[in-house]
């Protein structure tokens, strides 16, 4: 074995298959050191290797390995297909994909590592009260301009969950709805029931009741037209390097495209980017502005759209469901207080759409 030595111990895969993924794609390099920085529903490694890679002139260049796992292998098959995309079609900033294999049966991409601060507010590490207002504000605004560009440059034709199947060219419906409002109606019934398990299960029954009439609602707008979505575009999503310009130097983490209306990718980000405990009700208002100015900037359409604010309130309504299944997860490393206090905001939240 070439390259010095490193041990990737407690993490799924070994040294050796770390190195071997990284020199199938590129096998003008060497790699040095791995290191392994998420494992979830996919695996992420950190890399570092010998000799020039892509546009990256440096010696020791850092790459990603991605691994997906078999329950989400389309999702991660998907990833780089999405990246390359709007690396072409968007000036949206995106690691480069260097190139695609399989480990056994997991799919696995390498990439460019994007240098910068992630706010990985999953962890509780860098949560967004530990961004200053400005970089905060910077980083609404290129959200807004970065989506709106995404809507306006992907258009679809179908509704569901986009992906690749294994030996598949190119992003395909994985699951296809035939229309938005019954795409919309089974997303509101999967979030309520994974509430079950959580301790917002006294809320099920009210929660069920509320899912068929808001779909019903929903019928009543439109024409909807898809869209390819984001559909996760949070703190921990980017990468941010706050003494340059734009703020945001990398959107990472798409392998979980979806054909949904603009204004529903825009609303569910607007939640997950911006509903923080520790943003008060005027600077969530405030960062919703900037938000929706910068979205104005690259896709003004959506926004003036009749239906736009009445479609908005639904779409907000899946969005806390979101947010209530993932308590947990957003809220580590806080307080026992923390959480419940947390929780008791989201039960009060839930008064807007009739729930109590």
């Amino acid at each position: 074995m070439s390259g010095s030595e490193f041990s990737l111990s407690g993490w799924s895969h070994s040294a050796e298959e770390v190195r071997e993924a990284v020199t199938a794609v590129l096998p003008e390099v060497e790699v040095r050191e791995a290191s392994g920085v998420e494992e979830g529903r996919n695996t992420v490694y950190l890399v570092t290797a010998d000799g020039s890679v892509g546009t990256d002139s440096a010696d020791h260049p850092d790459l990603v390995l991605k691994v997906g796992t078999h329950h989400f292998a389309v999702g991660c098959r998907a990833e780089p297909h999405v990246l390359d995309a709007v690396a072409d079609r968007t000036e949206i900033p995106v690691p480069e994909v260097y190139g695609t294999g399989h480990h056994r049966e997991d799919p696995y991409f390498v990439a460019e590592y994007v240098p910068g601060v992630n706010p990985s507010a999953d962890s509780g590490t860098l949560g967004p009260e530990r961004l200053d207002p400005e970089t905060s504000e910077r980083v609404c605004v290129e959200a807004g301009r970065n989506l709106g560009e995404l809507h306006d440059a992907f258009p679809a034709d179908c509704w569901g969950m986009l992906g690749v199947e294994r030996g598949a060219d190119d992003l395909e419906l994985v699951r296809e709805f035939p229309d938005w409002p019954t795409y919309f109606e089974e997303w509101l019934s999967s979030s309520v029931e994974r509430l079950e398990e959580t301790r917002f299960a006294d809320l099920v029954p009210v929660l069920e009741d509320r899912v068929a009439p808001m779909a019903d609602e929903l019928r009543e707008y439109g024409p909807f037209d898809p869209v390819m979505s984001h559909g996760d575009y949070r703190l921990g999503n980017l990468v941010l390097d706050p003494d340059s310009t734009p703020v945001t130097a990398a959107v990472i983490d798409w392998g979980t495209p979806t054909a949904v209306p603009a204004v529903h990718d825009l609303a569910v980000t607007e939640a997950i980017l911006l509903d923080w405990p520790a943003f008060d009700a005027d600077r969530q208002r405030y960062l919703r502005e900037r938000l929706y100015d910068g979205y104005r900037e690259t896709n003004a359409e959506v926004l003036d759209r009749d239906d736009f604010k009445a479609h908005r309130r639904l779409s907000r309504f899946g969005a806390r469901l979101r947010l209530m299944v993932n308590l947990s997860e957003e809220m580590t490393g806080r307080s026992e207080a923390a959480v419940d206090a947390r929780a008791r905001e989201h039960r009060e939240a839930l008064r807007e759409w009739g729930v109590s």
